[in-house]
Formats: structure tokens, sequence, C-alpha cells
């Protein structure tokens, strides 16, 4: 619904994304020894951040694995087309990710497209909600980030906008 809180839960790795880019660009391009441990990373489970939420009477509105589709394809699927996602760019990213789109020379949005950026779980809940979410998340040492809103969106806007 509009004005829902869309929380973003970070990756540990690429989690399945981009892998055929990674290849070509490792294949091709000297990568740092730090970047090639990290894209050995496994991919992470949430099910204990939803189930402490469930335990808390969190009402979860949509859940998005953000897995091949990247940040561009995965959260359509979760609302309606007269919704969009505002999603904050600064929330995105980090030292890994800006090495990948430095070598490849990869834009911002092929890398939106192609990759998690970070964020591996996007949780919706009602922004009535988010202050709960936000102490009970901090008081169990998760690392998570308030990454956007959901709003109404005109015919001609893109579903999900980066600013």
């Amino acid at each position: 619904l509009p004005e829902d809180i869309i929380i973003g839960l970070p990756s540990e790795g690429l989690h399945t994304n981009g892998y055929t880019l990674i290849r070509e660009l490792v294949s091709k391009y000297s990568i740092s020894s730090d970047l090639n441990q990290w894209l050995c990373q496994s991919h992470k489970s949430y099910l204990d951040e939803i189930n402490l939420l469930k335990e808390n009477n969190i009402k979860i509105v949509g859940l998005s694995h953000i897995t091949g589709g990247g940040l561009v394809e995965n959260p359509k699927r979760v609302i309606s087309e007269s919704l969009k996602l505002v999603l904050n760019k600064s929330s995105l990213m980090n030292k890994y990710f800006n090495e990948i789109q430095t070598i490849g020379n990869i834009t911002n949005l092929e890398m939106y497209r192609t990759f998690n950026c970070g964020i591996g779980m996007m949780i919706f809940i009602s922004s009535k909600e988010y202050l709960k979410v936000e102490e009970i998340f901090n008081k169990n040492n998760i690392n998570f980030v308030e990454l956007g809103i959901v709003k109404y969106r005109n015919k001609n806007e893109d579903q999900i906008q980066f600013i």
C-alpha cells in the first residue's frame, strides 16, 4: 500500500545475481583477492529475521528476495501496477559492488538490474510498524536499512525509482 516502508536486509555476497557478468569480468580483468574471496560467500537465509518479526506480531505486507533480475525486476512482483517503489540509492552498493562497477564500467541502471547491490531481502511493512521493527532489529543486532517507500505511480513512471 502507499506509504508502506521498505526495509532492506543486507546480502553477504552476490546471492545468485550476475555470475555470468562476473565470470566475463574475471576472465578479462584482474580483481582484488578481497573481491575474489567475497564473491565466494554463501547465500544468506533470512528466515530468522522474518520469524523474529512474526514472533513480535509485525504484519509483513510483502517480501522480495533479490536474486536474478536484481533490484529492478524482483521487487515489482510484490506491488500492483498502480504503485511504485522509491528506493534510496545511498542505501545501496558497498566496496565490492563499487569495484565490480568500476572494473566493468557498468552503469548504475545495469548494476541495479543485474545485482542485488547489497540488499538480499526487502521487507514491506506499514509505516506505523517501522519504529517497532527498528527497535526489534536493533535489540537483536540485525543489520538493516530503511531502503525506501511505496508510492502511487503515474502511468508514465517506472515502477522502480532510485533517488
